[in-house]
């Protein structure tokens, strides 16, 4: 138990001093918590080209990961969640989760 202690006190030291603002945000503790992959972007971006790639999917894969995302962040609250993605609404919100099958 101990242990635990002073490893979620060493994850919370870490999320406050990589944090760039004068508050830890669920994504600063998230990223304190959980090992990032750092070839993540390389990894969409870097696909090679032809047959084996369809863009589409590849792009609903992204979307629905943001979309959820989102609404994890803001706690099911769809407005918010609309504005951590950019989107002006949570009606437009919505409908881009119908779009992209996001069952929430």
């Amino acid at each position: 138990m101990a242990g635990q202690r002073a490893r979620a006190a060493a994850d919370a030291q870490s999320a406050a001093i990589w944090s760039e603002g004068e508050t830890i945000t669920t994504e600063d503790l998230r990223e304190a918590l959980l090992a990032v992959p750092t070839t993540q972007r390389t990894d969409v971006l870097g696909r090679p080209l032809g047959e084996d790639l369809n863009l589409p999917e590849l792009l609903a894969e992204v979307a629905r990961h943001y979309l959820e995302r989102a609404l994890d962040e803001a706690g099911g609250n769809k407005t918010k969640a609309a504005g951590l993605v950019g989107l002006p609404s949570y009606q437009t919100l919505t409908n881009w989760l119908q779009r992209y099958e996001v069952k929430r």
